[in-house]
């Protein structure tokens, strides 16, 4: 399935889209800011990126 990366800086909304997209057989990255996710996306790509759009920093 799909390579899932979320961006968010509510642990609970994290937590729980991995959860549901990790049920449906996506692999799941999850980091709470853009500067996790820069180094994240350079580690592992992601196919579709779920990101907040206000966030701190």
């Amino acid at each position: 399935m799909a390579q899932i990366l979320i961006i968010d800086d509510d642990k609970s909304l994290r937590d729980m889209l991995r959860t549901a997209l990790e049920l449906d057989g996506h692999d799941v990255e999850d980091v709470s800011d853009g500067f996790a996710a820069i180094k994240q996306y350079g580690q592992k790509p992601a196919d579709l990126i779920i990101t907040d759009i206000i966030m701190p920093g």
